[in-house]
């Protein structure tokens, strides 16, 4: 299927075609989290150069129709995954670093049942973006205090278990009704103030949110958000029980909320302007979450080189943990500056912080921690290395949406269905894959290709 519309059961086909194909089916993986209220399937396709391979590097996730009756994310991920699967083939180094050196995992409908019924609740008329833990609710930022409490809807407990297994570096959640970039906190302690309410992270946030944004003309010309295209949730209006909160302070994830058409459930010929206005914002966000910036790197014992699993590490300065997962490995967004420390810890090993460190604009910075067991000596040689990977100089440039929003008929149908992009077509001459990265935390946590 080249040309797959909207609805539900092609969304599908589609979606296992792609997995198939010559080209996309070598990088890419369908599965399922669970089912929606009225037993329909979520499903999650992930796209990377090795799905089957666990590897040490950043996941970032795509939440697309968490209201039924919006949408356009549904459309969305399917023209990105088109996107990846041919700019990876192509070699283009915009794209292929995406595919290389990261995992995305695109949740085609968080609410499927409220997309049949084309309203923004699902079947149990509950808005799935209110049902979350909630901070302020529970008196609590620590993952244990936002634990399932058992009350939440089907769909809502298939994401959070989903988010805490995968352990996403970032994730991007598509809405309709405005045009801006929408970054935590959704509310402070007072839910009702609509004060700003900055997260541990605020500066990291607004980086983030500021570099989707100035790649979105129309986000940048809404007046409403001062020419500036973001805004802090508390601020604009107070949400409890909201995703985005509960994905930074439970599932250790930087999440943004993106408003992406003034109109919900938009007509079938503005849907590839659309892309055309986020593509670029989009594969922003997953530079610098991933092979183009931040913090990247492993922990692990100094004595065997084991890597370490749930070791914590923390940017001095900043009230946010992250934890390595079960390779040893972590990754952080971070907003480029200097003077930067950063402390790797475990029950049971002594401490070791590196620093200052200076994160530049377009490059990730790699750390390799080396922890000592209590009582075992110090480390030799010293530990924490560290080491700057700059991105290609072209790939910023080539993220600009184009003029005259191309990328494919408007081709018509029901409910805002569309034509994305042909995906390479069947019997084209495959080219070579590039070679996978392969981590290696006893050089100094470097990728050698």
């Amino acid at each position: 299927l080249t040309r797959p519309p909207l609805t539900r059961s092609v969304q599908e086909a589609w979606a296992r075609n792609f997995t198939s194909h010559e080209a996309c089916g070598p990088i890419s993986r369908l599965y399922e989290i669970g089912r929606s209220t009225e037993g329909r399937p979520l499903l999650v396709l992930e796209i990377s150069d090795r799905p089957t391979v666990p590897e040490p590097e950043p996941k970032f996730k795509i939440v697309a129709n968490i209201h039924g009756n919006e949408p356009v994310g549904r459309q969305l991920v399917v023209y990105l995954a088109d996107l990846l699967c041919r700019g990876f083939a192509e070699g283009d180094p915009a794209v292929a670093p995406l595919v290389r050196d990261m995992r995305t995992h695109l949740l085609l409908s968080m609410n499927p049942d409220g997309f049949a019924k084309k309203r923004r609740q699902n079947a149990r008329s509950r808005d799935l973006n209110r049902d979350f833990p909630d901070p302020n609710l529970r008196g609590s930022h620590e993952p244990a205090g936002l634990a399932p409490s058992g009350k939440e809807q089907v769909e809502t407990r298939h994401v959070m278990d989903w988010s805490l297994r995968e352990n996403f570096t970032a994730s991007l959640a598509f809405h309709e009704g405005a045009f801006v970039v929408n970054y935590p906190n959704d509310a402070g302690k007072d839910i009702k103030s609509r004060a700003y309410s900055a997260a541990p992270d605020d500066e990291t946030f607004k980086w983030l949110a500021l570099g989707y944004a100035r790649l979105n003309p129309n986000m940048m010309a809404d007046k409403e958000f001062d020419g500036r295209g973001i805004t802090n949730g508390a601020e604009w209006y107070p949400v409890t029980g909201g995703m985005q909160d509960w994905n930074y302070y439970a599932a250790k994830s930087f999440d943004l909320t993106l408003e992406v058409s003034s109109q919900k459930w938009p007509a079938t010929p503005e849907l590839p302007r659309l892309w055309q206005e986020n593509r670029g914002g989009i594969l922003e966000t997953m530079r610098r979450v991933g092979p183009g910036g931040g913090l990247h790197g492993g922990v692990t014992d100094a004595e065997g080189g084991r890597a370490l699993a749930g070791a914590h590490v923390q940017v001095d300065g900043i009230e946010w943990v992250t934890d390595t997962g079960p390779l040893g490995d972590f990754h952080r967004p971070l907003v480029p500056g200097e003077g930067y420390s950063v402390t790797a810890s475990l029950e049971g090993y002594e401490a070791q912080t590196v620093g200052p460190l200076e994160v530049r604009e377009g490059e990730r910075l790699e750390l390799d921690f080396k922890l000592v067991r209590k009582g075992g000596g110090r480390v030799e040689g010293g530990g924490g290395a560290s080491k700057s990977v700059p991105t290609t100089p072209s790939q910023t440039d080539a993220l600009a949406p184009s003029r005259g929003g191309g990328g494919g008929g408007g081709g018509g149908g029901r409910g805002g269905e569309v034509s994305p992009p042909p995906v390479p077509r069947p019997g084209r001459e495959p080219r070579a894959w590039p070679k996978p990265c392969t981590f290696r935390a006893s050089e100094g946590s470097t990728r050698t290709c």
